[in-house]
């Protein structure tokens, strides 16, 4: 998996992607993070992410995609939210 690197000092917003500086009108705020928004993709396969529609793995941005497979594959202990949300795995026979 993919992680940003390093931890920014000052008080400048720092993308949670890339570490460079943000600043302008294309900035979102997801996560507890900033990011550019072309830096708002999902922490498995680098997928581009809507900042209204996507899903938390451990802090980290991820797609449908990518969540769905993490929760089948943890579906015990998987904590996982879309934008904020926490998605419960379906019941068989629902």
């Amino acid at each position: 998996d993919k992680k940003a690197g390093g931890g920014g000092g000052g008080d400048k917003k720092r993308c949670g992607w890339c570490r460079r500086a943000v600043r302008g009108k294309d900035i979102i705020a997801a996560l507890g993070q900033y990011y550019h928004s072309e830096c708002f993709v999902c922490v498995k396969c680098d997928r581009q992410l809507s900042p209204s529609h996507f899903f938390d793995i451990h802090s980290e941005p991820a797609c449908q995609d990518c969540a769905t497979k993490y929760a089948a594959k943890n579906l015990k202990r998987s904590n996982i939210q879309v934008a904020g949300v926490k998605v419960r795995p379906a019941r068989r026979g629902h």
